[in-house]
């Protein structure tokens, strides 16, 4: 049910900053609460708080602006990523069900090498969604990764995301890079241990922490991603291993362990301004293939475009540039002669290398 402030506030609030500043407040509490969160089988369900408007308001000279009304609602989502499976167990080997806690090994054991590399592989697909803002480095190295760094952490202060907030995931090629540029200045260094290994390193020009991730998990051409943890939800839910002694057929000689995991991830409404994805070179844009030589006139579709990125192309053989002409995703590129297409893509001044295709006219 909504709270309407205005039926008891003594002092009008006047600026949008001080009702985003409610409204922060207000949903770290929720999030805070997450024990509401909860689940069962496939399902979870949590609070979401909505802000009732993203204006200000009519104002009015006697009472001030008008309030805004935050609502909270029961959302229930189905985890439908599926990574079950079913282990069997030969009772008679001594490494896996003899000495006391085979069984337990052996399912943490599949958890660590499957469940959860299939759960962070999703979760990072989510974040690189189209909706979610994209920057671009050329030639990330030793000496301009910190640099880089900054920069992003830049574009999210303009965004009144707290940096010190934030989880940096950094692909282990880059890392490298990090480490080297750290040496002897003290960009990084060891965080609280408290027992969790993701927590151990830490940015010190910021206090965002920082955790290293295998290169194929965030994507190719991905350098970081740089998350606030409010704008992103990630469920997982384990159902209980079941171990069975035995198991028709097999004589009591064999056991299985069922194990069934459910996951899903997404962001928050208008959450998409708590992450950015940090490329360390832009992909080219895709041409259609040639195929057989067109008859009157074709027209071509060019894909692969970067979220915030602008594809630029030439139909006369030139080398494109900004100054060329965009693409227009709409009206595509039609052709009535033999022309020889070449498109870039820039995003954030860095531009990909050039797509190449020779369209022929019978």
């Amino acid at each position: 049910m909504a709270n309407t402030f205005s039926k008891y506030c003594t002092e009008y609030i006047n600026n949008q900053e001080t009702v985003l500043g409610m409204f922060n407040t207000y949903s770290l509490t929720k999030d805070l609460e997450k024990p509401l969160v909860s689940h069962r089988g496939k399902y979870i369900s949590y609070d979401k708080i909505t802000l009732g408007s993203t204006g200000m308001g009519i104002f009015n000279r006697d009472s001030g602006y008008t309030a805004m009304d935050f609502t909270s609602t029961r959302v229930e989502k189905e985890l439908t990523q599926d990574a079950g499976n079913k282990l069997n167990i030969d009772l008679m080997d001594q490494e896996e069900a003899q000495i006391d806690g085979g069984t337990i090994r052996l399912f943490n054991n599949y958890i660590i090498k499957n469940a959860i590399p299939t759960v962070d592989t999703y979760r990072f697909t989510q974040m690189l969604g189209s909706s979610v803002k994209h920057t671009a480095h050329a030639s990330i190295s030793n000496s301009t990764i910190i640099g880089f760094l900054l920069a992003d952490k830049g574009v999210l202060a303009q965004k009144r995301v707290k940096w010190a907030e934030c989880i940096v995931y950094m692909a282990a090629s880059e890392k490298v890079k990090l480490d080297e540029a750290s040496l002897g200045k003290g960009y990084i260094g060891l965080g609280s241990w408290n027992g969790d290994l993701t927590a151990q390193v830490e940015l010190l020009f910021g206090g965002a922490k920082l955790i290293e991730v295998p290169d194929d998990m965030l994507g190719s051409g991905v350098a970081w991603i740089i998350v606030h943890p409010l704008a992103f939800d990630a469920y997982n839910v384990y159902n209980e291993a079941v171990f069975f002694s035995q198991v028709p057929g097999f004589g009591g000689r064999r056991g299985e362990v069922d194990v069934g995991l459910y996951h899903d991830a997404w962001v928050q409404p208008n959450g998409e301004d708590g992450i950015l994805v940090s490329l360390n070179e832009v992909a080219s844009p895709v041409l259609p293939a040639a195929g057989d030589a067109f008859v009157t006139s074709k027209t071509i579709k060019i894909t692969g475009q970067v979220f915030g990125a602008k594809i630029y192309f030439t139909n006369d053989g030139n080398t494109p540039d900004a100054t060329k002409t965009e693409y227009d995703d709409t009206t595509g590129i039609t052709m009535t002669a033999t022309k020889t297409i070449k498109a870039i893509q820039i995003l954030n001044g860095v531009s990909s290398e050039v797509a190449t295709v020779t369209y022929t006219k019978a």
